[in-house]
């Protein structure tokens, strides 16, 4: 595949993002996503119980929080004077001033206190014991590194806090109550650390500002998972007046009890203090598997999969899907194998993935060993030869793990709330399709409500043995365009196999250096199905830039007409009558790789042109390939308008529609085209076509992406003044 060194750019980072430039665009759009979307990404995941029910999952069941502690606790409080005739001793009173959520701030805290003042005279061991904070007027501290901050400030949090063997000096900040002076000479320390929250609290002073403390709650929860991997779930209270909500948030759902009045019913807000107060670690949400680490002032986290161990190296090279509260979750590390402790065992490089995947779908490890077996009894050869033709094309795992603390299974829910999260972005919700890490323009109205089915997902460690590098980071024309013949190759054996992959993008097709050759990869294998099953989750992941437009439009794009059944009309009827069913089928994925070829020609322009470009000019050429490729429906029309004008005979579509369908069950719609139809002919067509370019191009090509020469043309034209109206490439 190419000869001599790796043709890559500087320009590029790593080998799963792209360009710190276009990093920086991605992540500023990610930020503006996170605060805009969340509420509509978990519109559907929304899940309302009563109190009871909520804590049955969320909580378990336990002695420390069993109805009688909690009868022990209100007893306790009315001694005390806390509680008077069954409620909050003038809480009603004090929630009426003008200055609600620093006095809500103020009694919470004191409540938790209170309660945990309670648990603490029992004498119980509790090992890790959280603690309830106010910060109404400070922001949580970062973890150390990086992006460790809240976006925005909660009005409180509940902090895991850590027993000391001793405490010699006290807290000396003058906002620090006393509680936390007597948690001091206790050996108990607290820290404001987000890494360290278990619980984010929100207030408002009624009822009707209600959206406006949940979309603060769940902002600062999505931050939260985001920036900590070894988070499952995480706990949040929100309180309007009186009436609190108590709430669970996961990878799969949103778990929120109906509202209850803390002043005239305490027991429930106790309830919630006490286990906030008395979980460990794991029922709080954190994952005994990934263990956080710091090493000259940098955070690491080690990774247990399988019986090793595996410690991430910088940032992850993909994270933007772990954004979003609900959904995957995917985070992609570089990684080292090293010892319980940290220690580096082997000086190798490999990746690490970790995604949320539904249990009902089988892992990528199980996926790849199914393939291998298929492969080999379709073709007829050994396991050994088959996995040899597998190696060279599909990444393959080292080791994986299903393993997650039993607090992280997720729960069955089937019950939606009555009246779900409110707001004017109901009216007209944006939606994403299944998979995608970005969302779209298009607007659709909210569907109906309906009863959540097959909930559970688990969370999947993979590791990799080769470390790559995306198909966008290839910096030599003729190079890249070598590669896409071997993913053209590897898709022919995946048909062979009788599995589809469904996710053909740049970020999925990798390139793998291996002596100065350039070996195509691809990845993300927990996509791929076989063609003939049939699924409850079935979402088709789509890369709007790549995808197929039959795909990424959800119907057949080009449909016969009488015209092609001219002269016989009886035939043409017999096909109205029963006319084929959208599905994904193997043409599709190569279709991808078509686009993902084009797209890499067309966005890519000579490091030292014949002709130098003016601003303007490339301005235009870029503002063009987004046209086609952008990350929208409309972007998909367009690709379609192509095919519709030249190309639609390339995919042979029209005659796979003349063929009948084979039905996989009773539902009507799981119609599938035989697998027998899919001939390695057009396979073969298309790389015809990729040597016929290839014929016309020099031993290299050094190219640069659109964006990287309008980059170097404006800051050329910026160092040569106003007046230039052209300006040279750089380099």
């Amino acid at each position: 595949m190419g000869s001599g060194s790796l043709p890559t750019g500087k320009k590029r980072c790593n080998s799963h993002s792209t360009t710190h430039s276009e990093k920086a665009i991605w992540e500023l759009e990610l930020r503006e996503a996170r605060q805009t979307w969340h509420l509509d990404n978990a519109f559907n995941h929304l899940l309302e119980l009563p109190v009871d029910a909520w804590f049955k999952p969320c909580a378990g069941v336990s002695d420390l929080w069993a109805n009688e502690r909690v009868s022990t606790i209100l007893d306790c409080l009315t001694d005390k004077g806390v509680l008077l005739d069954g409620k909050w001793d003038a809480l009603v009173l004090q929630l009426a001033s003008s200055s609600y959520e620093d006095v809500a701030c103020q009694i919470v805290e004191r409540l938790a206190i209170d309660v945990q003042g309670v648990v603490d005279r029992l004498e119980e061991e509790l090992g890790a014991t959280p603690v309830y904070r106010s910060n109404r007027m400070s922001s949580v501290e970062a973890t150390g590194c990086g992006t460790g901050t809240l976006m925005s400030k909660p009005n409180g949090h509940v902090t895991v806090a850590s027993h000391l063997t001793a405490v010699d000096v006290l807290d000396p900040r003058p906002k620090r109550a006393l509680a936390w002076r007597k948690r001091g000479k206790e050996g108990v320390h607290v820290t404001s650390f987000a890494a360290d929250i278990a619980a984010l609290a929100e207030f408002k002073n009624c009822e009707v500002e209600r959206f406006e403390n949940e979309r603060q709650l769940l902002a600062n929860v999505a931050h939260l998972m985001y920036d900590d991997p070894r988070r499952i779930f995480a706990f949040g209270i929100t309180f309007e007046e009186t009436w609190v909500r108590l709430w669970r948030f996961d990878r799969k759902s949103i778990c929120v009890s109906k509202k209850f009045d803390s002043a005239t019913e305490p027991k429930d807000l106790i309830w919630a203090l006490l286990f906030l107060s008395c979980a460990s670690r794991e029922q709080l949400g954190f994952d005994t598997t990934v263990v956080q680490g710091m090493e000259a002032n940098e955070r690491y986290f080690r990774y247990a999969v399988g019986d090793k161990w595996y410690r991430t190296l910088g940032d992850p090279l993909e994270d933007s899907g772990a954004f979003y509260l609900i959904g995957r979750g995917v985070r992609v590390w570089t990684v080292r194998q090293c010892d319980e402790n940290g220690e580096f065992l082997s000086d190798e490089h490999n990746v690490l993935k970790e995604a949320w995947q539904w249990d009902e779908n089988p892992t990528e490890k199980q996926i790849q060993e199914d393939k291998l077996h298929s492969l080999a009894d379709k073709s007829n050869i050994s396991l050994v030869d088959a996995q040899a033709k597998l190696s060279k094309v599909a990444d393959q795992t080292l080791t994986s793990t299903l393993r997650r603390p039993s607090e992280g299974q997720q729960i069955l829910f089937t019950e939606r709330p009555v009246n779900p999260i409110p707001g004017a972005s109901q009216a007209q919700r944006s939606s994403q399709l299944a998979g995608s890490d970005t969302p779209t323009t298009r607007t659709v109205t909210p569907p109906l409500q309906t009863e959540l089915e097959h909930q559970t997902r688990t969370n999947q460690c993979h590791v990799f043995k080769e470390k790559c590098i995306t198909f966008d980071e290839v910096c030599d024309l003729r190079a890249s365009l070598e590669v896409c013949k071997g993913y053209v190759a590897a898709l022919s054996l995946f048909c062979e196999a009788g599995y589809v992959h469904r996710d053909i993008s740049r970020g999925n097709c990798l390139v793998y250096e291996n002596h100065g050759r350039l070996l195509p990869k691809i990845s993300d294998l927990e996509h791929c199905k076989r063609y003939d099953s049939v699924s409850t989750h079935d979402e088709v992941t789509v890369t709007f830039q790549f995808t197929a437009v039959d795909v990424g439009l959800r119907k057949i794009c080009f449909p016969l007409t009488p015209a092609d059944f001219r002269p016989d009309r009886e035939a043409w009827k017999a096909f109205k009558s029963n006319l084929p069913c959208h599905h994904f089928h193997f043409f599709h994925d190569l279709e991808s790789v078509f686009w993902m070829a084009t797209h890499h020609i067309a966005s890519n322009i000579p490091k030292k042109p014949c002709t130098v470009p003016t601003v303007d000019s490339a301005k235009a050429w870029y503002a063009m390939v987004k046209y086609y490729f952008g990350d929208t429906t409309e972007s998909i029309s367009q690709r379609k308008s192509l095919l519709d004008y030249s190309l639609v005979n390339l995919f042979n579509k029209w005659a796979l529609q003349k063929q009948p369908q084979v039905s996989l069950t009773l539902n009507t719609l799981d119609r599938r085209w035989p697998e027998h139809l899919f001939t390695s002919e057009l396979y073969d067509t298309l790389i015809s076509l990729l040597d016929e370019a290839l014929s016309s191009l020099p031993s290299k090509v050094p190219v640069l992406q659109t964006w990287a020469v309008l980059a170097d043309l404006e800051q050329a034209a910026a160092q040569e003044g106003p007046k230039s109206k052209k300006s040279k490439l750089a380099g």
